[in-house]
């Protein structure tokens, strides 16, 4: 799961997972479709980084608002970067966690997100974790959050799916200005990646 970030749950009906392509990104085409600290905001570096296979619930089909939810993971192959720093004088974090989901896979999934984060049956308004944050439409399918991790913390999240693969761009201390031209660009580089 990427770095501050839990998946959110959703309120599509559960669904069966459509077949994935044998063909799938690996791990190291998906490490070279994510952003450098050359293509962030001045001041920023590296913090970590991974990538491999990985079996997680932000890259499964399926209903979100399910109980068992968080136990419902595919396995793909994922790489992920987390980038930190100051930029006048704010605490500042970029984090891309990437997976190699199938085509049909990624919009459903940006879909079921969307779903979840407008509300769960029995969710009140006032409850919810997770808002939509207005995004420009990128990719093949796209939707932005804000959530909180800490009280004082606002996190925005862009999902993009893009070709076969599915990414989570988040972001913390950027204004929404540079968020979304962060986002921009991540998929700009999705497509040429992925198209």
């Amino acid at each position: 799961m990427i770095v501050g970030l839990a998946a959110p749950a959703l309120a599509a009906p559960a669904l069966a997972a459509p077949a994935v392509p044998a063909s799938l990104p690996t791990a190291e085409q998906l490490r070279a479709a994510l952003l450098t600290a050359a293509e962030l905001p001045g001041g920023l570096s590296l913090k970590d980084s991974d990538s491999g296979r990985i079996r997680d619930s932000d890259f499964a089909v399926g209903d979100r608002c399910a109980d068992d939810w968080p136990q419902q993971e595919t396995e793909v192959a994922f790489a992920v970067a987390g980038f930190v720093g100051d930029t006048r004088q704010k605490d500042v974090f970029v984090g891309m966690f990437l997976g190699a989901t199938g085509a049909a896979n990624g919009p459903t999934i940006v879909s079921q997100i969307a779903a979840e984060t407008d509300g769960c049956p029995g969710t009140e308004a006032t409850g919810r974790q997770f808002v939509r944050w207005p995004l420009p439409a990128l990719g093949d399918a796209s939707l932005g959050v804000i959530t909180r991790d800490l009280p004082s913390r606002r996190l925005r999240a862009a999902v993009i799916a893009q070709g076969d693969v599915l990414g989570y761009l988040v972001t913390s201390g950027l204004g929404e200005r540079e968020a979304i031209a962060l986002a921009r660009t991540w998929a700009a580089k999705l497509a040429l990646h992925f198209t």
